[in-house]
């Protein structure tokens, strides 16, 4: 797994981008975010394989609701689940199918 990793912090490299962009950080851990979500997609609302991983395109990942891009913080709020596929999909636009669990209601 550490030839795939790039370089990239534990953390997913999230501080260094929320920093870039200006925005709050808080750490927290990923699986967290994937049981609360009940490990299915915010985006396509289908599940997600919890014993998938990167780089599979069904893996899961973290998406962020508002992308850091657009000033979204990097919160439990303003993430949830979804496959890397969607996620990649997806890109730093606000999708406008965001579901209620995706932003912590």
């Amino acid at each position: 797994m550490a030839a795939l990793d790039r370089g990239r912090t534990r953390d997913g490299g999230y501080k260094k981008r929320a920093e870039k962009f200006g925005v709050r950080y808080t750490a927290f851990p990923r699986e967290w975010v994937f049981e609360r979500d009940g490990w299915i997609c915010g985006l396509c609302d289908k599940p997600v394989d919890r014993h998938l991983a990167y780089p599979a395109p069904m893996s899961a990942s973290l998406d962020h609701v508002i992308p850091l891009s657009r000033g979204g913080h990097h919160e439990p709020e303003n993430v949830q689940c979804s496959h890397l596929t969607c996620n990649v999909r997806k890109g730093a636009r606000v999708d406008a199918r965001s579901t209620p669990q995706a932003v912590g209601a």
